[in-house]
Parts: structure tokens; C-alpha cells; sequence
């Protein structure tokens, strides 16, 4: 299941629970698709929006100015 997991790094919970459901036909409580996650070692926060009108050197360019 870990190895599943590490092939992508912005999983949510209801993407874990349904690959669990899928992959070994057991369904969980999104409350308990949480604890086995932080029993693998694995933690969650929210997702960081990214402006995608940003440019890829901003830091670059706040430098210069």
C-alpha cells in the first residue's frame, strides 16, 4: 500500500479510502483512512495554491529590483 502511495505526493483522503476500496474491497470511515496514514508515517495538510500567472524566476526577479 506505501508503495501506491509514493508513486504520487497530493493524495486526498477520499482518493486513499477509494484506492483501498478498489485494490483490496475493504471501505473505511475517512476518519480511519487518517489514522492508517499517520501509522505509515504520513502527514496532511491543505493543498498550497499555486498563481499560475506567477513566473518560473520570481525569485530572480525580486532579487534584481
Amino acid at each position: 500500500m506505501k508503495l501506491l502511495l509514493k508513486e504520487r505526493d497530493d493524495w486526498n483522503t477520499n482518493e486513499v479510502r477509494n484506492l483501498i476500496n478498489e485494490k483490496f474491497d475493504v471501505k473505511y470511515s475517512l476518519k480511519q483512512v487518517r489514522i492508517i496514514l499517520r501509522k505509515f508515517g504520513m502527514k496532511y495538510g491543505k493543498p498550497y495554491p499555486h498563481d499560475y500567472h506567477r513566473p518560473d524566476n520570481a525569485e530572480e526577479l525580486l532579487k534584481k529590483t
